[in-house]
């Protein structure tokens, strides 16, 4: 059990590493191009990492200095013909990498992660390489993890997928259909879900100059293009900004937060910004970055659609208790297929807080209550523990520790250097658990 410290100081200026959202495709991107990428403000974390070492597994060239990374792309070309993937429990990683192994003419590989990660539903995308020619064998259970790929590369036309429980699959067959250099037309059939990320990979194949892509009624069609970008610069992560943004709503009146680097429309989770502004916190932009204050004049409650902004539906809700009101969150349906059942996951971490809440289907409601000390399973989720660390930061009894994390290190899959990033007047936030 590791205690969060309260936080005394009410003012902190940080900054967050590049978005492991953009890193995961900028990588994917960068093999199947041609030539030599340089990638800038590379996010070094686990799931990074299990992607690095997949293609390094496949058989491409990677080099890292800092937080650069250098790529050398094979013009969609898959090296090795072989190779056991091991993915951790990083479902980006294989729902990109799944099709990017299906353009080897005759490939065969073997694809396996952690227990948590062989049981997420991957049926749908392995059904859509399928129709397009790989021959899939699983190991143990049927739509899941471990399993078998034999490839015999992707057939240009018109392709299908369904995309309900992830939008990744989606992202995955579009940037390999931008390898093969022939017209693709992706038919999607399932509710849209995390349409910014899907949007987000449609920007960075335009903006390499990889594919002129068009959102058609259903889908999107595409055809390939010869250049591909030579560098290109990872902007800050928006979900992790999340945490530290919403440090002034747990520290009360007068907390305030800036954080370096603009929001760009690239990623949805800067949506959170919006939800600061519907509480009634103030939120500026300008040319050095965000600033957030807390007046002291929250609003009672808020409704959010967390439908096209999954990953920081946990930290509106972890702060909820803050919130002079009910809060209800909507469209969280799709989220039960993460790293963990994250509406029951956080559900049952703020009954613990002595909150009342209210659990359907694709719902959550929440009504505040006075905070009781607990410990929070983070049931090896990442975002669960750091969201419910900024509430821990909330000085519930003045500087005495009064919430707890079972695990705060799971934080590594996506921002090892979370509790080292803030830096104010206080010790950094890594001296905050203990």
């Amino acid at each position: 059990m590791h205690l969060i410290q309260p936080i005394q100081s009410l003012e902190h200026t940080l900054e967050v590493p590049g978005s492991k959202s953009l890193t995961q495709r900028a990588l994917i991107l960068g093999a199947l191009g041609e030539g030599l990428v340089r990638l800038d403000n590379v996010l070094d974390c686990e799931d990074t990492q299990v992607m690095m070492e997949a293609l390094k597994a496949l058989g491409f060239r990677l080099e890292r200095s800092g937080q650069a990374v250098s790529v050398w792309g094979q013009g969609g070309r898959i090296p090795n013909a072989q190779a056991k993937l091991f993915l951790g429990n990083a479902g980006t990683a294989l729902r990109f990498l799944a099709p990017l192994v299906c353009l080897h003419p005759a490939g065969c590989y073997h694809l396996e992660g952690t227990s948590a990660l062989n049981q997420r539903p991957i049926a749908q995308l392995l059904e859509a390489l399928e129709r397009l020619g790989a021959q899939v064998t699983y190991l143990k259970q049927a739509g899941q993890l471990p399993c078998v790929l034999k490839t015999q590369s992707l057939r240009a036309g018109t392709w299908y997928v369904n995309r309900e429980h992830s939008s990744q699959g989606v992202s995955g067959l579009l940037m390999a259909a931008a390898a093969l250099r022939k017209p693709v037309q992706l038919n999607i059939t399932g509710a849209e879900v995390s349409g910014p990320y899907e949007a987000m990979t449609v920007h960075m194949l335009r903006d390499w100059q990889a594919a002129d892509i068009t959102k058609i009624t259903g889908g999107y069609s595409l055809t390939p293009k010869t250049p591909w970008a030579q560098q290109y610069f990872i902007e800050p992560d928006a979900s992790s900004a999340s945490y530290f943004l919403g440090l002034p709503l747990a520290l009360g009146k007068g907390a305030c937060v800036r954080l370096r680097g603009r929001p760009s429309s690239l990623q949805g989770d800067w949506a959170f910004l919006d939800i600061l502004r519907a509480l009634g916190l103030t939120v500026s932009i300008d040319a050095s970055g965000i600033y957030v204050q807390n007046t002291g004049k929250l609003k009672p409650g808020i409704t959010w659609d967390a439908t096209s902004t999954p990953d920081i539906f946990m930290t509106l809700a972890a702060l909820a208790p803050l919130i002079p009101g009910p809060t209800h969150i909507t469209g969280i349906a799709h989220t039960r297929f993460k790293e963990s059942n994250r509406p029951l996951a956080v559900a049952q971490a703020l009954l613990r807080l002595g909150q009342s809440i209210s659990l359907g289907p694709n719902s959550l409601r929440i009504f505040p209550a006075p905070l009781r000390s607990a410990c929070i399973a983070t049931l090896g989720d990442h975002r669960i523990a750091m969201s419910f660390a900024v509430l821990g930061a909330h000085r519930r009894w003045g500087l005495k520790p009064w919430l707890a994390l079972d695990d705060p290190f799971v934080c590594g899959k996506s921002y090892p250097g979370f509790f080292k990033r803030a830096k104010g007047s206080q010790r950094p936030l890594g001296s905050h658990f203990r």
